[in-house]
């Protein structure tokens, strides 16, 4: 698990938060939020298409697949931004669901398996760090995306792109 750090001038900045809707006609006003909020942030188109896709898959991910501990998921993300870096984190009410140790299919496969269900992998593959928390109270998924920086999954996110299914990504 990738650990936890603030960004340079973090501490200044007042974080900028968006409600979540649990229903995925709430995705792309929320994507379309975000990138208001890194626009300022000088990241290339490819790194925020590559955030796109994080963003994306997780709320989708959330609002198909999450249970809600209580009452409701109450889904949330937080920006964060520096020059050339944005952070992402993606807060909920949910079972836990720590995507930074579930295991990935071989990436051998990857050709070979269902357009569906590739969601962890598109999140290695995308984002620069992955870090995830649960506490009793709610989950945090915190995706970094660096300009210039090559991500953990960076082979696998070429991979991913050569899948005809994919191909049209960042």
């Amino acid at each position: 698990m990738t650990p936890w750090r603030p960004l340079p001038g973090e501490q200044s900045l007042s974080p900028r938060t968006y409600a979540v809707a649990d229903t995925l006609g709430a995705v792309r006003p929320a994507a379309q939020w975000v990138d208001a909020e890194v626009a300022d942030a000088n990241l290339s188109a490819d790194l925020v298409s590559d955030l796109h896709v994080c963003l994306e898959e997780a709320l989708a991910n959330l609002i198909m697949h999450g249970r809600a501990r209580g009452e409701a998921k109450n889904i949330s993300i937080e920006v964060r931004t520096a020059p050339s870096e944005a952070v992402v984190i993606v807060r909920d009410q949910c079972a836990p669901f720590d995507v930074t140790d579930t295991v990935v299919t071989n990436a051998d496969n990857q050709t070979q398996a269902r357009v569906g269900g590739q969601g962890v992998r598109l999140l290695r593959a995308f984002a620069t760090a992955l870090a995830y928390r649960s506490e009793p109270a709610f989950n945090e998924l915190r995706m970094t995306f660096r300009s210039g920086a090559v991500t953990a999954g960076a082979a696998l996110g070429d991979l991913i792109r050569g899948v005809p299914a994919f191909s049209g990504l960042s």
